[in-house]
């Protein structure tokens, strides 16, 4: 059971962010049809604590810029992701 998600405005693209009841937080996608950086303010934005599950539903750059932009920021991006989930590399 779900306790909150967050479906941010980053235009062509798509970046969910999930609390369960539990207190874990899922990241789902974090992209933008451009260089992710729209993605990556939001994902701050929706991720006051940093999430520690993230979903890529597939390889389309407006899923995964805002996610590249976080790893070019080592402070933001170390040690946050415990667990990745990704489709097959077709």
């Amino acid at each position: 059971m779900m306790m909150s998600i967050y479906v941010a405005d980053v235009g062509s693209g798509l970046c969910i962010s999930l609390r369960t009841i539990s207190g874990k937080r899922v990241q789902i996608d974090c992209g933008d049809d451009r260089d992710g950086i729209k993605a990556f303010i939001k994902f701050r934005i929706l991720n006051h604590v940093l999430p520690n599950v993230f979903i890529l539903s597939h390889f389309h750059c407006d899923h995964y810029n805002g996610l590249l932009q976080a790893m070019n920021k080592p402070m933001v991006f170390f040690g946050w992701i415990r667990d990745v989930y990704y489709p097959t590399i077709p």
